[in-house]
């Protein structure tokens, strides 16, 4: 059984320490399964500049388009798509797209399997 308090207190410690890293010590996370916690080392590779990544773009998703790719002609890896009043035929058109789309993170309303019911094949 796990002991949630020393876990937390872990927890607790590693973010503390983050604080003040060294070559010789890294970060932790702690992963939670159903048994156990499994402590894995992390590498922090945080660039000053990360806003120079970031590219906003706004789309009309009713707009029949191959993917979802930005002013580079990239793909969109972060999607948000507020669907929650679009209909069944609307989601599934954009499931279509989304599925040409090489995308990491969606954000929607319905659920995994609403999401696959609607054709979208990442979920």
């Amino acid at each position: 059984m796990l002991n949630l308090n020393h876990l937390e207190q872990k927890l607790s410690t590693t973010l503390a320490n983050a604080q003040n890293v060294t070559e010789e010590r890294q970060p932790t996370r702690l992963v939670f399964g159903k048994a156990c916690a499994i402590e894995q080392q992390l590498e922090a590779r945080f660039k000053e500049t990360w806003f120079e990544s970031v590219n906003f773009e706004i789309c009309d998703a009713a707009t029949r388009i191959e993917k979802y790719v930005d002013s580079r002609g990239q793909d969109m890896t972060h999607i948000y798509s507020y669907n929650k009043v679009m209909s069944l035929k609307d989601r599934q058109d954009i499931a279509k797209i989304l599925n040409r789309t090489n995308f990491r993170l969606l954000a929607w309303y319905f659920n995994p399997k609403e999401s696959a019911q609607c054709g979208l094949k990442k979920v």
